[in-house]
């Protein structure tokens, strides 16, 4: 499978209604990083991404995800928080 694309967006108040188009984030520099598979999570390839729609992001370069690597999401430059990032990581089983 192709890399999919990134949804984010913000939470809404407990007292409030959620709906992604109204908490959506936009403007945020998005980028998946493929680490290596010797155990040292050093970087192999990065894929940046770019903004398709309100708080959709997808990848600017076509990659296959490869089965038994671990991935890491990487977001920075938030436009409420510009020195905030959010990282997570997932392996592929």
């Amino acid at each position: 499978d192709p890399l999919a694309p990134i949804y984010l967006s913000t939470t809404a108040p407990a007292t409030s209604a959620y709906s992604f188009e109204d908490y959506a984030v936009s403007g945020a520099n998005v980028r998946v990083h493929l680490l290596s598979d010797d155990g040292d999570s050093n970087i192999v390839q990065t894929f940046a991404y770019q903004l398709d729609s309100a708080g959709v992001y997808s990848s600017a370069f076509q990659h296959t995800v490869l089965p038994s690597r671990t991935y890491q999401l990487q977001i920075t430059d938030l436009p409420n928080d510009p020195t905030a990032s959010i990282i997570g990581y997932t392996t592929v089983p």
